[in-house]
């Protein structure tokens, strides 16, 4: 039972959810997972929220002499929930860091 377990803490499923998605009864998954906890208590799960944790995506800069479609020279931010944000090259840095933040 313990590969469960550990299946269960590479998912982002609650344990009610992944059991019923496994179809394992809760009271025995839990009781499974408390045996787990003792034989490897520094073991922890990762927390879902490990996944918004703010940092830094790479940025690709080409080096290419075309024009760009439009007259005033722009790029592209795009968040992690598929949200792009196009900017002017001439933005003001304070305005830059307050999207780049949000």
């Amino acid at each position: 039972m313990f590969p469960v377990i550990e299946s269960w803490q590479k998912s982002c499923l609650s344990q009610g959810k992944f059991c019923e998605e496994n179809e394992y009864r809760i009271s025995t998954f839990q009781y499974w997972l408390r045996k787990y906890r003792k034989e490897f208590p520094n073991i922890k799960r990762e927390n879902k929220s490990s996944k918004l944790v703010k940092e830094f995506l790479p940025i690709e800069v080409s080096n290419t002499t075309e024009k760009p479609l439009y007259n005033d020279e722009s790029f592209d931010i795009y968040y992690p929930n598929g949200v792009r944000l196009s900017c002017s090259t001439s933005i003001n840095t304070e305005a830059l860091r307050t999207l780049i933040n949000l």
